[in-house]
């Protein structure tokens, strides 16, 4: 079949296949790190559980490397106190505390939607090298990370 393919549709063949071989380790970057969704889940949990859907992609830490979650508490309320809050604007009336409360939350539905309709979309325009016929397993690895993050959470708790 490839030698009937013109050079430019190889060409373009490989670059896609680079690109989508990269894309896994650039929103693992971009993904929240496991300890901050453990803090993160004791005050909003639903919002949590959002964010850990809404990762198609866990960031790993370092092998061996243990992040002690209250040193990293206290290190960001001892920046707070030394440092003027750079989200000041947010305290204030409670109509604005809700207004951004429900943008997070619906930013991370819409995330949440995304990942699941990017899978589905890339299962079914996709052929799966060991299972052909079978377009569930892309939504299944993106929807994994909840099984990092939930041993994490309940270990913080």
């Amino acid at each position: 079949m490839l030698n009937h393919l013109r050079e430019d549709i190889k060409a373009r063949m490989s670059s896609a296949s680079v690109l989508l071989g990269l894309t896994p380790g650039l929103l693992a970057s971009l993904a929240p790190r496991v300890a901050e969704i453990s803090v993160l889940s004791v005050e909003r949990p639903i919002l949590t559980l959002l964010l850990s859907f809404g990762s198609a992609a866990v960031y790993p830490t370092r092998v061996l490397h243990y992040e002690d979650v209250i040193e990293m508490l206290k290190e960001t309320t001892l920046k707070e106190t030394t440092e003027s809050p750079s989200f000041e604007w947010v305290q204030g009336p409670f109509q604005r505390e809700a207004f951004i409360s429900g943008a997070e939350y619906l930013l991370a539905s819409l995330a949440v939607v995304n990942v699941i309709y990017t899978s589905f979309e890339l299962g079914v325009r996709t052929i799966i090298s060991f299972n052909c016929v079978s377009s569930v397993f892309p939504l299944v690895w993106t929807l994994l990370p909840i099984f990092v993050h939930l041993p994490a959470v309940l270990a913080f708790r």
